[in-house]
């Protein structure tokens, strides 16, 4: 499955794959926020935990950038 694939999908079957077959690869909390980036085939996906729950507010797939810059500072 690519990102755009991926991107097709309904939310729920973007997290049930996320959690079925992702990896996570690292975990950043940034003014109190943290994010989870996970490795899913051959894309990321970062994952907003804006609670003290950890419960996931959002999923944001991309393949590199600035987004995947943060997890390597």
């Amino acid at each position: 499955m690519g990102i755009i694939d991926f991107l097709g999908l309904n939310e729920n079957d973007q997290w049930r794959i996320l959690w079925d077959e992702g990896q996570k690869l690292e975990k950043k909390i940034l003014n109190g926020t943290t994010y989870e980036l996970y490795g899913l085939h051959d894309f990321f996906v970062e994952v907003t935990i804006k609670n003290k729950l950890d419960i996931p507010s959002g999923l944001m797939p991309f393949k590199d950038g600035p987004r995947l810059e943060k997890y390597t500072d």
